[in-house]
């Protein structure tokens, strides 16, 4: 997986690098702040999915930081540039409004929570208790 966290983010930067002063500077800091994410989850090890929630380490935290900086920030970022993009002449043939609502959709139908907790991804049963 931190193969796959680090190219998310050679593309995210890639990404910036290709709208350079396309898009405002906004679009750009948030694309920045989105694309450091997936590499600081490269770079800490995340804790198994069994640990109890007082057993987890430092690195665990900092990898469910930087992944929740990717997972909240990339619908905001993607709004914001493809609002920029709206009257750009290069993009026109191609619709922005339908990634934005791919990427809010994929947002929206991902919390959960239950009596005590509030998450951003499936509530999994693993049939073990704490």
């Amino acid at each position: 997986m931190r193969l796959a966290f680090i190219c998310l983010s050679v593309s995210c930067f890639a990404l910036v690098v290709v709208l350079w002063q396309q898009v405002s500077i906004i679009g750009e800091l948030l694309l920045v702040t989105v694309a450091i994410g997936p590499l600081g989850a490269a770079l800490f090890a995340p804790d198994a999915i069994t640990t109890p929630r007082h057993s987890i380490t430092l690195a665990g935290r900092l990898h469910s930081l930087f992944g929740a900086c990717f997972v909240v920030g990339f619908p905001i970022a993607a709004t914001v540039i493809g609002w920029d993009l709206v009257g750009n002449q290069r993009v026109a043939p191609y619709n922005t409004i339908f990634p934005q609502c791919r990427s809010w959709s994929g947002s929206a139908s991902s919390p959960s929570w239950d009596q005590y907790t509030f998450s951003v991804a499936p509530l999994l049963n693993l049939g073990l208790t704490y």
